[in-house]
């Protein structure tokens, strides 16, 4: 059976070893032959200096999906709720807030959810006439429900409020949620507010 050792490396110093991102691994049988083939089209087709970061799915291990509401929204991966206006969408969000924060039940096939904390962005509610009472109605622990209001940034002799937004703010976005710890779900309503 042969063997392939997948690891980074600035140059290919044997002819088993292949140049992946991020990777160091022993691989073998159909794996090999897989991790072969990849770096044959990195030899042959593919201009090492490319700048394109790539694997081979062979060396890849599957992990599985941790659900949040099993089979319907899993965790840290984006699931969206779309529809008309004035359908219940926010209403929606709210119900989900509060079994994610007490550990209650799901509807329809009524499986448990694990507690967490939440994370409200919302451009069109505001935190005190709407969000609150529709926590509050839905049962939520409003001790584990926190509203990003606003982003500061230092200008000049300066801090600037502005709003949160996901083509630079990410890296604040994940800073909030290990500063939070314990965030199951993050609701950004609408979506394109925030872009």
């Amino acid at each position: 059976m042969s063997k392939v050792t997948v690891k980074v490396s600035p140059d290919l110093e044997a002819e088993n070893d292949v140049d992946f991102f991020g990777i160091e691994k022993e691989v073998e049988g159909a794996q090999a032959e897989a991790v072969r083939v990849a770096a044959g089209l990195l030899d042959e087709s593919v201009p090492r200096n490319s700048g394109v970061v790539f694997r081979c799915v062979a060396v890849i291990e599957a992990k599985p999906i941790r659900w949040l509401w099993p089979v319907r929204i899993a965790r840290g991966i984006v699931s969206i709720i779309a529809g008309h206006p004035g359908l219940g969408k926010s209403q929606v969000t709210a119900s989900m807030a509060a079994i994610v924060t007490t550990g209650g039940r799901w509807p329809v096939d009524r499986t448990g959810c694990e507690r967490g904390k939440v994370i409200f962005l919302s451009a069109e509610d505001d935190p005190a006439d709407t969000i609150r009472p529709r926590l509050e109605a839905a049962g939520a622990d409003l001790n584990r429900v926190f509203v990003l209001d606003a982003v500061h940034e230092v200008s000049g002799d300066s801090t600037v409020s502005r709003t949160f937004n996901f083509t630079k703010d990410v890296p604040r976005l994940g800073a909030l949620l290990a500063e939070i710890g314990d965030v199951a779900l993050v609701i950004v309503d609408p979506v394109s507010a925030y872009l």
